[in-house]
């Protein structure tokens, strides 16, 4: 299981096999961070990184807002431990960047977009996007 899934599973709930609804949280959350990854070019510890240029500011952005917008039942405190432990104020800064992207960057707003599609037809995540 990845970083995230202590904080998705509840303590008395087996963490080898957790329950299904659990599971596809869990592989949705690593598909999204798999995409990013793929879509912007860095790498799992760029986006750990303290590093803070627009671009990768802008990716873990992305990465918030995918999260959020479609799994919004994970806590930002649970969506940090996929980005390094960051703080989750600051990923509440981010989710409102992504948001602006999305209205004022064609670019940014196609790549949330390139990944819903991809979704909905039903990559390794069935209806993970519904």
């Amino acid at each position: 299981m990845t970083a995230i899934a202590p904080f998705l599973v509840h303590s008395d709930v087996d963490r080898v096999d957790p329950p299904t609804g659990i599971a596809l949280t869990i592989a949705f959350v690593d598909l999204t961070f798999q995409y990013v990854m793929s879509a912007t070019g860095f790498t799992q510890s760029e986006l750990e990184s303290p590093r803070r240029t627009s671009e990768l500011v802008d990716a873990r952005a992305m990465f918030v807002w995918l999260v959020k917008e479609y799994r919004p039942g994970i806590s930002y405190r649970a969506i940090a431990r996929w980005l390094g432990n960051r703080d989750h104020k600051g990923l509440i800064n981010l989710h409102a960047r992504a948001v602006r992207l999305r209205m004022d960057d064609p670019r940014f707003r196609e790549s949330c977009e390139t990944f819903v599609m991809a979704c909905r037809r039903g990559m390794e995540v069935p209806y993970a996007c519904d």
